[in-house]
């Protein structure tokens, strides 16, 4: 979904995961193992098939999951 600023929208999670880097990634993934509920939030394109657009602070720095 993509906001603007008219969008009005409420969502509930135990877990927030502001950007899904490295440490959002984890986060997002392991959070439901104990029952939370996640919510992320991405600023950045996610990527297609063809080109990567989405390019989190671990991709950046060369890191390797």
């Amino acid at each position: 979904m993509v906001l603007d600023r008219k969008t009005e929208w409420r969502e509930e999670a135990k877990v927030v995961a502001v950007g899904c880097g490295g440490a959002g990634a984890v986060a997002a993934i392991t959070a439901p193992d104990v029952g939370a509920k996640v919510l992320i939030l991405e600023k950045q394109p996610s990527d297609t098939p063809a080109h990567t657009k989405h390019t989190p602070n671990t991709r950046r720095a060369g890191g390797v999951w």
